[in-house]
């Protein structure tokens, strides 16, 4: 009779602490997860829903810009440069990136040194590197970029 107790016993105390360690992996879960509602989610946006920045010389078309599932900051847009300008001066971000010369032809300038940018083109920009892009042609040059943050940060 004694074991058949100790059994019982035993046997709910193993099945509260599933359930209390259950409970515990879900609510840490949850906590990592993004909730749906706070990242990108799948939509079409056009040019004239993007939001518009002007720069001297230059116009950014930004279509996405938040958290989706896998990363932070994500950036998407389509900048246009006029002749003689760049949309800002080389720069450096954690971000990683990639830009695509969709038209135009000019010069990037990565870790101080520069390289031909001609139409169809693309770069990609690990954290951390100088990068930029100056329109040396005789007509806009455009270009499209898409940016994040990692959510899982390289290794040393």
């Amino acid at each position: 009779m004694k074991k058949k107790i100790l059994s019982f016993l035993l046997t709910g105390l193993t099945c509260l602490l599933s359930g209390i360690s259950t409970q515990v992996l879900a609510e840490n879960e949850s906590q990592v997860l993004k909730k749906k509602e706070d990242v990108l989610q799948t939509q079409v946006v056009t040019r004239q829903q993007a939001q518009v920045s002007h720069y001297d010389g230059a116009v950014f078309y930004n279509y996405f810009m938040g958290d989706t599932a896998g990363s932070t900051g994500a950036i998407a847009g389509m900048a246009v440069i006029e002749p003689g300008y760049e949309i800002h001066p080389p720069h450096e971000h954690i971000d990683e990136e990639y830009l695509t010369v969709v038209s135009g032809n000019g010069q990037w300038s990565v870790n101080g040194k520069t390289f031909p940018a001609n139409t169809g083109d693309m770069i990609y920009v690990a954290p951390n590197d100088s990068h930029g892009i100056f329109n040396s042609g005789k007509i806009p040059l455009v270009f499209v970029v898409s940016r994040w943050k990692s959510q899982q940060p390289l290794g040393e």
